[in-house]
């Protein structure tokens, strides 16, 4: 066994870098809301404290969690804080003053989309990317707008067949709600940052007047460098004029077009409504780990008032209102421990009194779990990252939850069956990408459903009893990493966030490999072998025919351990049967996987290997 000291003797060879994370005993686990309050090493603490003694499965909010990590962990300021929400925008506003940019595109530019940006038809689970929201033109049903986490604003005239980037020279590309102006479609309001996930935050309320074609920033500018979120943002059914954000600090509402905004209260928003029939009054949800609840405004949102407890250990709360009874409100209400379906509850005397109709206390009740029989009852959960949830507007006991998959219910949510499942199972089950953020009913056609979720976007016309994906043409996957070869530069492999890994061969893309794809490599001898790995090493493909078969080459792993969210490895410059991967340990092949070999001790409890650099 090689003792710590190999890595210096060797560093001539390689550079090796790692991170370390402190364990840290705290109550409660704030990470499932990922408090911006908390600066980024308190917020690592607590997630490793909860984690140390658990293993994480799909939907429990882990993964949303490792991403966030990665993707700032590198970006910090000085001080070891997140950096400053406006910090891009605020160079681009500098660029554009002292350059005098004219918004048009380089005509001498031979940048071109090269995907992937079609789903796969032979595993629908690894789609293209996330889509967080939608919205719709007022008389063209075919005309649509979606917003992503970190790809910007898409728009379709025809319904999907083919899609336009709206924002592809703006700083920040979040996008968590998306309002169109029914009077006048060229007027766009864009509520920025990624609600969610926290791939990007917020920089505010931006308002387009000539459909997108520019972008302009709004009195909502508090937020910028306080590393906010909003989640929701309304406009009133009549007055165009006036509009309110559900945010991360608050309510807040304008009654001019954005040119100013009053904030009605503080602390965290999920979800904001209209009555249905009287815009004086509307419903909102807030977000107090273990003590969340319905709050009611009788003067169109300026001032809240808090109605009934509903329950404890409440985290994240989606409500939503029926036209047909608007006193009656039903409200989806997650767990606040582990963020797992804690119950449904209605209201019939606009938000006074609740009654629990729907309880997670048996096995096969838990709808916000992974699994399609709903039996992670106690543990499974990721109510923190996303719940959806919509009532059909021609049928009020139809209901729709989305958490990891859609449950549909067809007696005002008293019972339950799942409607839409994360992957292929033998109870033919449809198959939908996982993890949903927002349901949407068409405004001009209330038979059409949408699913917007990490995988892109879905539609029904059956009520759920088959869906289609309009995704194709959607550029926003989220990548981590690619590989390449200099024997053949029309192949390439990537590995998505979500969407698993994929390769470009023939001219066209294959998903070869599911989870979040990570780092991928293709030989650089021979272009038939490739490797894929799922985030954390939690497994490696390799193929020696181009994905015509592969094969797991970390079986023969002598200790089973788990590597970084992106676990390094390379392939030997000079011998590309020869693979170096850094874990715990730091292990190496010559035989292509088959087979490896330890070089040295584990590091110490914390810490993993992050980088390994060919010299």
């Amino acid at each position: 066994m090689h003792s710590f000291k190999f890595y210096v003797m060797k560093a001539r060879i390689f550079t090796i870098l790692f991170t370390t994370s402190l364990f840290f005993s705290s109550s409660g686990q704030s990470w499932l809301r990922n408090d911006e309050h908390e600066d980024f090493e308190e917020q690592i603490i607590h997630f490793n404290d909860y984690w140390k003694d658990k293993t994480p499965g799909k939907g429990e909010g882990y993964n949303q969690f490792k991403r966030f990590e990665y993707f700032y962990e590198s970006r910090l300021a000085e001080d070891g804080h997140l950096p400053s929400a406006d910090i891009n925008f605020k160079t681009w506003e500098t660029y554009l003053k002292n350059y005098k940019y004219s918004g048009s595109r380089n005509s001498q530019s031979n940048w071109l989309p090269s995907g992937p940006s079609a789903p796969s038809n032979s595993a629908p689970y690894q789609n293209i990317g996330r889509v967080n929201c939608m919205a719709f033109h007022p008389t063209n049903p075919n005309i649509l707008w979606v917003g992503t986490p970190a790809g910007g604003i898409w728009k379709t005239t025809n319904h999907g067949d083919s899609w336009i980037p709206m924002t592809d020279n703006m700083p920040n590309l979040g996008v968590s709600s998306i309002v169109i102006d029914p009077t006048n479609q060229d007027i766009i309001y864009w509520a920025t940052g990624d609600g969610d996930g926290r791939n990007t935050f917020t920089i505010g309320v931006l308002k387009s007047v000539n459909g997108g074609a520019a972008w302009y920033t709004t009195g909502f500018t508090s937020l910028l460098s306080t590393q906010h979120r909003i989640f929701k943002m309304v406009m009133h059914p009549t007055d165009r004029n006036t509009l309110l954000i559900a945010t991360t600090n608050g309510i807040w509402k304008t009654t001019n077009g954005g040119a100013n905004w009053t904030q009605s209260s503080s602390s965290w928003w999920p979800d904001i409504e209209y009555h249905p029939t009287n815009s004086s009054i509307m419903y909102s949800a807030n977000w107090v780990s273990g003590a969340s609840k319905i709050y009611l405004s009788t003067n169109g949102g300026t001032s809240w008032v808090a109605k009934a407890n509903i329950s404890t250990n409440l985290g994240r709360i989606a409500i939503a209102v029926h036209p047909a009874n608007p006193d009656k409100v039903i409200a989806i209400c997650t767990r606040n421990d582990n963020g797992g379906l804690e119950g449904i509850y209605e209201s019939n005397d606009l938000a006074e009194s609740f009654q629990k109709i729907y309880a997670v206390d048996n096995a096969e009740q838990n709808i916000h779990g992974s699994y399609f029989t709903g039996s992670n009852v106690s543990t499974k959960g990721q109510g923190g990252y996303n719940n959806a949830f919509i009532i059909n507007p021609k049928n009020p006991q139809e209901l729709f939850v989305g958490g990891v998959n859609t449950w549909k219910s067809l007696d005002g949510g008293k019972t339950w069956k799942i409607n839409t499942y994360w992957v292929g199972n033998s109870s033919g089950v449809k198959v939908v990408h996982a993890d949903k953020h927002n349901f949407y009913y068409h405004p001009l056609n209330q038979n059409r459903l949408y699913d917007c979720n990490d995988g892109g976007l879905n539609y029904t016309d059956n009520n759920g009893d088959s869906w289609e994906d309009i995704s194709a043409g959607l550029n926003i996957s989220q990548i981590y990493r690619i590989g390449i070869t200099e024997q053949n530069n029309k192949t390439v492999m990537a590995g998505l966030q979500d969407n698993g890994s994929k390769d470009f061969s023939y001219g066209r893309w294959t998903d070869v490999w599911g989870g979040d794809g990570m780092q991928c490599h293709i030989d650089p001898a021979n272009e038939n072998i490739k490797y894929a790995m799922s985030q954390n090493a939690g497994s490696m493909v390799r193929t020696s025919n181009n994905w015509a078969t592969r094969s797991s080459i970390l079986g023969s792993h002598p200790e089973k351990e788990k590597g970084a969210w992106i676990t390094p490895y390379i392939l030997a410059p000079h011998n590309p049967k020869r693979i170096y991967i850094g874990m715990k340990g730091f292990y190496k092949t010559d035989n292509n996987g088959a087979s490896w070999e330890k070089l040295c001790d584990s590091l110490p409890t914390g810490l993993q290997f992050r980088h390994i650099v060919a010299h």
